[in-house]
């Protein structure tokens, strides 16, 4: 057989790991987006382009010469304010009705966020290096980087990240 899985299985691992790593900052966006559903019976449609936007706020602290873990304390912090100002000015007004209207304001909020983006940071992928290393697994055959390995651990057990540092403070 010349399938690439079998000719090079190592590709199949490293696919797999990323994938996994990947599908755990995907469930945590997918939970904030249920929690918004749950709590105001909203559809945020533009949930995905505020993640977006706070990873921008992160990225150019780290331009500016700020590390990335501080951009990821920051960020939440700029993007609070950006999600009351959106409540206020859209949100509210839609709140009560029907809840197709509520995906209509959304969505249209996150075609304005877009094209903001597009128009202010491009349509190039950027990446702020966060210094932490990388993992090498299987003779350096498949490379994890710590940041993503750290922030799934996070995102898995919350809770064990709060109590270690609560007890720093």
């Amino acid at each position: 057989m010349d399938f690439l899985v079998f000719q090079y299985p190592m590709i199949t691992v490293q696919a797999c790991l990323d994938g996994i790593l990947l599908g755990v900052l995907f469930a945590l966006i997918a939970y904030g987006m249920a929690l918004q559903w749950g709590v105001m019976n909203i559809i945020n449609i533009a949930q995905g382009d505020l993640v977006i936007l706070g990873g921008y706020i992160a990225y150019f602290m780290y331009l500016y010469g700020i590390h990335p873990a501080w951009g990821v304390i920051v960020a939440p912090i700029i993007m609070y304010f950006v999600g009351i100002a959106i409540y206020k000015l859209v949100i509210n007004k839609v709140v009560d009705r029907d809840l197709f209207i509520s995906i209509l304001a959304t969505f249209g909020i996150s075609i304005l966020f877009m094209q903001l983006m597009n128009f202010a940071f491009g349509a190039d992928v950027v990446l702020a290096n966060s210094g932490y290393g990388t993992t090498m697994l299987f003779d350096n055959n498949v490379v994890l980087p710590n940041s993503k390995i750290f922030s799934a651990f996070i995102r898995i057990f919350p809770e064990r990240f709060i109590i270690a540092f609560s007890s720093v403070i």
